[in-house]
């Protein structure tokens, strides 16, 4: 692993970990997917275990472990469409496809599709706990009010945000403001409670107090983001020490101290990895080259200095928000999915009316279509926002680039060579006594 320059704890890392996944149902078109996904988790598995990274180590054995079942269930999924085109041509009087599946098999492969739904539900369980663990350490719905407060024009409203504000910022738990300035909101909360009006200097006082609770909020979760996913502990810095003294026990110092920062740089990545998994990776990337530097300005004397670095600190903590939120979503509704795929299983397996799971896989199918399309049209967007180009996936935009690259090279092969100094040669030509029309020279 290459080391770049500066100090490994501040130098910003580019993530590595990909895009959260979820399973994928059962279906034919899997069968040609498979192999691909054996390689791609198999690849991720590794570099997991090279790194440490326990994180994805487990996503990645959980992976592999879903796709023999796929696979097994595809093939029952294509078996049983060959039934179905069987029993059409039987009607019309064709006899092809003499094709039987047993009884014994479609009930294994309904087996078989249920584990494989208990596993996904497992997986998207653990990735919902990941994602609502994540945003619990954010503090950002303190702010919205406090926005709300100072961005409000009519007095009775101004004043009924204000007391929700201070109300919130005082009695809801672990939000990172001081006891004194604690102590402030619940006084300007009560003198609000029993006055009729708000005056200016209680609209003052609050815009400061605000203001001050705000910068705190921010620097703190800010902080702890960085600390969580951008340094190394003291207590893993010791463990590095450990782990590298025994490993090596009679490198020369030199190559201890190259040795101790590879490590780091190994774990610090395993962390930009986390993070990457629950902001997605280019907003991953866009906090590890950001946020550190707008710490140090955070803590500067000069006031403009301070408000512009709180103001890019909270744009970028309101986007790792949003993306989170995205990412937590789209589990939720692939666990829905799974769940449901897991009844539908069960009805087959109990032999129930056949038009009950037919509806159900119908319902799946319209719903992890639109999820996919939702999920791959926002995740890559800042904010809300919606781009149809990202659902493509990137095979078939790879694939079409280079069609047309290879067209644009034929067409431009068809067009005849023609030497550079032909053009003047021309020229002299026509402008000479050789190319003058004929009937000018007996004009003479």
């Amino acid at each position: 692993m290459a080391i770049q320059a500066g100090h490994p704890e501040h130098s910003p890392l580019i993530p590595t970990a990909q895009h959260t996944t979820v399973g994928s149902l059962p279906g034919i078109f899997n069968l040609l997917t498979i192999p691909f996904d054996l390689i791609y988790t198999a690849a991720s598995l590794l570099k997991a275990i090279y790194l440490g990274d326990r994180e994805g180590e487990i996503d990645a054995k959980f992976r592999l472990s879903t796709l023999p079942l796929n696979a097994l269930s595809s093939l029952s999924s294509l078996a049983t469409t060959i039934m179905q085109i069987q029993k059409i041509l039987v009607q019309i009087g064709a006899q092809a496809l003499n094709f039987g599946v047993s009884i014994p098999f479609i009930f294994a492969a309904n087996v078989v599709g249920l584990f494989l739904s208990v596993i996904e539900i497992i997986v998207e369980s653990v990735s919902i706990k990941r994602q609502v663990k994540f945003l619990s350490g954010l503090h950002l719905n303190s702010l919205e009010k406090i926005e709300q407060f100072i961005s409000e024009k009519d007095p009775r409203k101004k004043k009924e945000l204000l007391i929700k504000s201070c109300h919130n910022l005082c009695y809801s738990k672990n939000v990172p403001i001081s006891k004194m300035l604690k102590e402030t909101l619940a006084a300007l909360e009560m003198k609000l409670l029993f006055s009729d009006q708000i005056d200016e200097g209680a609209i003052l006082l609050a815009q400061q107090a605000l203001t001050e609770a705000s910068a705190m909020i921010l620097q703190t979760d800010a902080e702890s983001l960085d600390r969580k996913y951008m340094q190394l502990s003291p207590e893993e810095n010791q463990r590095i020490k450990s782990i590298l003294k025994k490993r090596y026990p009679c490198s020369s110092p030199v190559q201890l101290l190259m040795e101790k920062m590879l490590l780091k740089r190994e774990w610090l990545a395993v962390k930009s990895n986390n993070l990457s998994r629950r902001v997605s990776p280019w907003c991953a990337k866009e906090m590890s080259s950001k946020l550190k530097p707008l710490l140090e300005q955070m803590k500067s004397e000069d006031p403009v200095i301070k408000k512009n670095a709180c103001k890019q600190v909270k744009e970028l903590l309101f986007t790792a928000k949003i993306q989170a939120k995205k990412h937590l979503y789209y589990h939720i509704v692939s666990l829905v999915v799974f769940a449901v795929y897991a009844i539908s299983m069960i009805a087959l397996i109990s032999s129930c009316p056949p038009l009950i799971p037919a509806v159900m896989l119908g319902v799946i199918g319209t719903l992890s279509f639109a999820s996919y399309i939702l999920h791959a049209g926002t995740i890559e967007q800042k904010g809300w926002k919606f781009q149809a180009s990202d659902c493509v996936p990137s095979l078939v935009k790879k694939g079409y680039g280079k069609i047309c690259k290879l067209f644009s090279n034929c067409m431009k092969a068809k067009k005849p060579s023609i030497p550079d100094g032909f053009f003047k040669k021309t020229c002299r030509l026509l402008s000479g006594p050789v190319a003058r029309p004929r009937y000018l020279s007996y004009c003479r």
